[in-house]
């Protein structure tokens, strides 16, 4: 069975929140710093949140799967709450990472160093 889509809660709320369209079609968002360090670590704990129930979904059945997969879902809005995010905002930084280089590698960055313990908290 396919992946359960653990942040389909996320996707549906409005991605370009506070955002402006330059020439080039590009959202022009200006997040600060301390969001996106936020993002970062939310972001690595989500992933990490989505590996475990891919790891246990293909063993349950169909009912337990749905429940999983709620509790997850409940995981990841703990999760944004305690990085000061909201979905609204995670959404629009994650479309900010797709479109901007600048800020994925500033996102990347903010991995980087968490994983590794420099991390701001």
């Amino acid at each position: 069975m396919k992946n359960i889509a653990l942040i389909a809660l996320l996707l549906a709320a409005p991605a370009a929140m506070g955002a402006t369209q330059t020439r080039s079609g590009v959202p022009s968002t200006t997040f600060t710093g301390g969001q996106l360090h936020d993002y970062a670590r939310a972001l690595a704990e989500i992933q990490r949140v989505r590996s475990t129930l891919a790891a246990r979904t293909g063993k349950l059945a169909p009912a337990d799967q749905k429940l999983l997969a709620e509790q997850a879902n409940a995981a990841v809005i703990l999760i944004l709450q305690h990085n000061r995010l909201d979905p609204a905002t995670f959404n629009a930084i994650s479309k900010a990472v797709e479109d901007r280089p600048d800020i994925r590698l500033e996102v990347k960055q903010a991995m980087m160093a968490d994983a590794i313990g420099f991390g701001s908290t």
